[in-house]
């Protein structure tokens, strides 16, 4: 096999070794816990630990579908049992969706958890819109009155029914991959929406619709724009009159983007951890006494130690491939060089010594009209 193609097949191998680690490492439930808790509303107030306990089942790495027709078959939340609680870290889903003429494409990291009661309860409260008149304007906007009451006294069965959301983690190596990350992520929360028809809800039960949230984690973002954390949701707008405004009747979709760059100082302690986890420059040991004893992120054997330590030696090892093969490619530059000097050389002595051919015959005819006047 020809040694360019061998190395491209090997390179290539690699990174997708590194690119399954990295999704193991970030579907440890520690790590989920962290994210959450860091972008998250639902998550914000609770622990590690409690974020930990709630996530259900085991959701998928690289295996369930984004696209129509695929994703309903092994959903998470057909499947998920509370006493599959003691995986410590989130595998198992079929993550793939296939759109005709578009091939197939997967969730990296999916997973259902449960809401906390307390933010379910918040969730439930009702706010009426009331229109304040106003001698400036004809049409009024509305002014938000919370009020304990919720018409048609539906509270305690909407409350049963927003008790877990879906949840996918996307990590990105690059922060311009051709398209809109946020759009990507609005599209992935909308499929993770869609694909509940017959698994969670049927018919016309659309209050039953389970809250889809897509987390893109972008690495290597620019300095500009690195050590972010922005989220993308549902808002009302009251343009005018009363209107009873429920959270948890339209808070159903969510996209969250968290950019990261490690040589950006940041004040985030989240973005902090990311970064040391994810960094390509710190080692293994690096890692895990700042994972250990800055973050207090449990590093023994069997937890996420083993799959960073693995993660850390793929990456010197593809770092190293990256630099023998710039070294291979500067060394075929410099070849394609010289030979474009010599090149240029040949030609240039190619053009003296043509010079010099016309000149001497330039000579040799000079010489002859002087013999001719000689003679005359």
């Amino acid at each position: 096999m020809d040694n360019t193609l061998a190395r491209s097949i090997s390179n290539a191998g690699l990174k997708i070794q590194y690119d399954a680690l990295c999704r193991q490492v970030l579907s440890h439930r520690n790590i989920l816990a962290w994210v959450l808790k860091s972008t998250t509303e639902e998550y914000r107030d609770c622990s590690i630990e409690e974020i930990s306990d709630y996530i259900e089942g085991i959701p998928a790495i690289g295996s369930i579908p984004v696209s129509p027709g695929e994703t309903n078959s092994d959903a998470p939340h057909r499947h998920s049992r509370p006493d599959d609680l003691q995986s410590a870290r989130i595998t198992g889903m079929a993550n793939e969706s296939s759109v005709h003429g578009e091939g197939v494409v997967y969730y990296d990291i999916h997973f259902s958890i449960q809401v906390p009661k307390k933010h379910r309860e918040t969730r439930q409260t009702a706010k009426i819109h009331e229109p304040r008149i106003s001698r400036s304007t004809k049409m009024p906007r509305g002014n938000i009155i919370t009020t304990s009451e919720q018409p048609d006294n539906t509270l305690e069965k909407e409350e049963m029914k927003q008790k877990r959301i879906l949840a996918d983690i996307e990590p990105q190596k690059s922060f311009y991959p051709g398209y809109k990350i946020e759009t990507r992520g609005i599209y992935y929360s909308a499929r993770m929406i869609s694909s509940q028809l017959t698994t969670v809800f049927e018919g016309s039960d659309y209050d039953s619709i389970m809250k889809a949230i897509s987390i893109f984690i972008c690495m290597n973002a620019p300095k500009k724009t690195g050590n972010t954390i922005v989220r993308y949701s549902l808002t009302p707008t009251h343009v005018y009159g009363s209107y009873p405004d429920q959270v948890s009747a339209y808070d159903k979709i969510c996209t969250i983007v968290i950019t990261l760059n490690e040589s950006v100082a940041t004040e985030n302690v989240f973005l902090q951890m990311m970064n040391t986890l994810l960094s390509k420059t710190k080692s293994y040991e690096e890692k895990k006494e700042e994972l250990e004893n800055k973050f207090h992120i449990p590093m023994s054997r069997g937890a996420i130690g083993e799959e960073l330590r693995s993660m850390c030696n793929l990456s010197d090892l593809v770092e190293e491939q990256g630099i023998q093969k710039g070294i291979q490619k500067g060394i075929q530059i410099g070849k394609q060089q010289q030979r474009r000097k010599t090149q240029r050389e040949r030609k240039r002595a190619d053009a003296a010594e043509q010079r010099a051919i016309r000149a001497e015959r330039e000579v040799d005819r000079l010489k002859k009209e002087l013999q001719l006047l000689k003679a005359n």
